[in-house]
């Protein structure tokens, strides 16, 4: 997360980019900094992709007063990703369904585990 630094030997190696703009309260930025840093200080003309943006729900991490993000958080993270550069796409997170398989923290107490195999 938050890191746009590619090294210069694989610029023109790899396939597409992908990063993840984040959780972190403090880094939300980084959804559109890292694809124009890409593209403008690094030259760079691959496929780029937000892997893990924000998750409505989700807790802003570092956040100085507890909160959640909101889908309008999320839907402005989108956008900033794209318009900026992140031309192939978006990965998708949500809260409400990952911790479903969380058995390191029983007291969630979920009556069965989403298990698909």
């Amino acid at each position: 997360g938050e890191s746009h630094d590619l090294p210069e030997e694989f610029v023109n190696q790899i396939s597409f980019y992908g990063y993840q703009s984040g959780h972190g309260y403090t880094g939300q930025a980084s959804a559109y900094t890292i694809p124009q840093a890409l593209r403008n200080e690094q030259n760079y003309r691959g496929p780029i992709i937000d892997t893990e943006l924000c998750y409505e729900g989700l807790t802003k991490m570092k956040c100085p007063v507890p909160e959640r993000y909101s889908a309008f958080d999320v839907r402005k993270a989108a956008w900033r990703a794209v318009l900026s550069g992140a031309d192939a796409g978006l990965g998708y997170g949500t809260f409400g369904i990952w911790p479903w398989n969380d058995t390191a923290r029983p007291e969630i107490k979920l009556e069965t585990n989403f298990n698909v195999q």
